[in-house]
Order: structure tokens, then C-alpha cells, then sequence
């Protein structure tokens, strides 16, 4: 997750600042050719010790895997088709560096629900949390849509098969209107067998 891959925001035509974030790699790209690296998970040893929920039954496994150069790098996986409770997964607080406009590139595989023999959905719900400081907790803000603000409902372009290898999905989202300092962004899987890169 060093390098960038799939496509950048680059030599946009607007007069806000912006920045770089990679999760998994997710990007958040700037609106002129600067770009400033937020977090990149990509770079990650250690645990992102980023906060799920439910607390309690919690579905979200971070693990170690291999990108396609053998790289270690961490990645979050769930596969509940089982269960029709939603389950969230919340990262750390991003400082935005006075961006009002910020894309986020998500990198994912999706199981195709046929393969695995069961009803599930092949898409996970994409929301963001402006803050001015980093002030949640594994209960506040509250786990659902407001104080959430929704970005976008995510669907696979290519799905993989059970037990065969599959493409990742590049996914590019834009988040505009910023006004706080940082934000969180949040996953929300519902009946989903999926990892994020």
C-alpha cells in the first residue's frame, strides 16, 4: 500500500485544499496536485486498532495478509451472511489539514453470495463522522446513520468465488463540504462476506 494504486486525484481544478489518506489503501486525494499523506495502512505493522460494534459480538477480524508485490500488510474482514445485524467498523480520527473536499479510494473483495450457498448482500454502506477533535468512544457517537452522515452504499464490481482468488475492487468516493478538523470514517456490513484491503 506504498505506492499509490489504481487512480489518484490529480491536477484537480479547484481552489480548496486537500490530502491523501490510504486505508486499506483508501485515498482521500486533494483538489490541486498537492496531496498529503493522512494514514496509509498499506505502511502499518502493527495493529490499527480501529473500534467495532458490537462491542460485545464484535464481527470485524484485522488480520495480516500479502498484496500482490508479497507486502504484509494489515486488512479487515467479516463475513456474517448468517446474521442480519449491522456491523461496524469505525477508524481512528483523521486530521483533514483544512481540506474541505477529500476522494477516498477503497480497496475490497466481495464473496459472491451465490457461491456460498446462502442469501447475503454483495455491498457495505460507506459513512463519515466530522469532528473537531478525537473525542469517540466505542458508544458515542451512537452506531447509526445521524450523527453518521451516509457517503455511498458499495457494490463489487467483481466478485469472488469460494475458495478461488478474485480481483480486488477500486471504489473512489467524494466527500465534500468539510468543516471540521478530522473526520472518522465507518463501514457498516450487513449480511457481507468481505474484506477490506
Amino acid at each position: 500500500m506504498g505506492a499509490q494504486r489504481g487512480p489518484a486525484a490529480h491536477g484537480r481544478a479547484s481552489s480548496c485544499r486537500g490530502l491523501l489518506l490510504l486505508l486499506l489503501p483508501l485515498l482521500l486525494g486533494s483538489c490541486r496536485a498537492e496531496e498529503d499523506v493522512l494514514m496509509n495502512t498499506k505502511l502499518a505493522t502493527s495493529d490499527l486498532r480501529w473500534t467495532s460494534y458490537p462491542a460485545d459480538d464484535s464481527q470485524w477480524e484485522e488480520a495480516s495478509s500479502r498484496d500482490d508485490h508479497q507486502n504484509t500488510v494489515r486488512t479487515y474482514e467479516i463475513c456474517t451472511i448468517t446474521s442480519t445485524s449491522s456491523y461496524w467498523l469505525r477508524t481512528r480520527w483523521i486530521p483533514l489539514k483544512a481540506a474541505t473536499t477529500v476522494y477516498v479510494e477503497i480497496w475490497f473483495s466481495m464473496m459472491e453470495c451465490s457461491s456460498l450457498r446462502q442469501p447475503c448482500k454483495e455491498t457495505f454502506n460507506l459513512y463519515h463522522y466530522p469532528s473537531d477533535a478525537d473525542d469517540a468512544t466505542p458508544t458515542s457517537p451512537a452506531w447509526m446513520e445521524n450523527p453518521y452522515i451516509k457517503v455511498a452504499t458499495v457494490a463489487a464490481d467483481h466478485l469472488m468465488l469460494r475458495g478461488a482468488r478474485g480481483r480486488p475492487n477500486v471504489k473512489v468516493l467524494r466527500l465534500e463540504g468539510l468543516r471540521k478538523a478530522g473526520l472518522y470514517l465507518a463501514f457498516q456490513s450487513q449480511s457481507a462476506c468481505m474484506a477490506l484491503l
